[in-house]
């Protein structure tokens, strides 16, 4: 290139810099970028929910919500190979409601929004990341619920050994376990799915190629885990 026309392109592009913000790829999962943009919301919306202000969020928390999308980004890598339906709007819709009722800027339409516009979001943000979690989470237990089987065995002892004395130290009245089978069963049943997906991810992690491009600290170490045997960081 001549030297005429070399600097004739570097000053079009400088022309162009300040009005065009570029966005940077803080990882990639199996070839996938994650942008930093990603992160930034994650970890907005994680402080939201917490009742915290934008203020307070930091680069522990942005390295926390990094490794966060990274084993969603491995979760939705598996979903994009199924025939999966996803929530439906519906369903999102009364999710988004039910997390309204847990906030206080739910009160109202407008301190809705308004609390959404302090973390430099909207509602459509909000439907896509709550469309994304419930579809996470109606993925996971399609695919491990049905492997799992709570025997009488272990509902008595969970009622004997947890149920039972969690009332007692509440003071609460005591309940028969015929009345209470249901629930203890569906907690067992919870835990059981929450174990055989722990290490099914720990298996993504390990197969999976991933890069940590852009270091918020110590949390990266968090965040790296994704690309190792044994990581326990865990998607919320």
């Amino acid at each position: 290139m001549k030297p005429s026309l070399q600097l004739g392109l570097l000053l079009v592009l400088a022309s162009c810099a300040p009005a065009e913000v570029l966005d940077r790829i803080a990882a990639s999962v199996n070839n996938t970028p994650i942008l930093l943009s990603q992160v930034d919301e994650a970890a907005r919306f994680a402080a939201f929910f917490d009742g915290r202000k934008p203020a307070s969020i930091t680069d522990a928390d942005r390295g926390a919500a990094l490794a966060r999308v990274i084993d969603q980004e491995l979760i939705r890598q598996q979903i994009r190979r199924t025939e999966f339906t996803g929530a439906t709007d519906a369903e999102v819709a009364t999710k988004i409601n039910e997390l309204r009722k847990q906030l206080p800027s739910g009160s109202s339409d407008a301190a809705w929004r308004s609390a959404l516009a302090q973390f430099e979001v909207d509602e459509s943000d909000l439907t896509e990341y709550v469309r994304n979690q419930l579809d996470e989470l109606l993925f996971i237990d399609l695919r491990f619920r049905p492997n799992v089987h709570i025997g009488d065995t272990e509902i008595e002892t969970y009622y004997r050994a947890e149920f039972l004395p969690k009332l007692q130290r509440a003071g609460a009245q005591e309940k028969p376990l015929s009345e209470v089978r249901a629930e203890i069963e569906e907690i067992l049943l919870q835990q059981q799915v929450n174990r055989i997906f722990n290490v099914w991810l720990q298996g993504l992690r390990a197969e999976g190629r991933v890069r940590v491009l852009i270091s918020f600290g110590a949390p990266r170490a968090a965040a790296e885990q994704a690309a190792v045997p044994d990581g326990s960081t865990q998607p919320k």
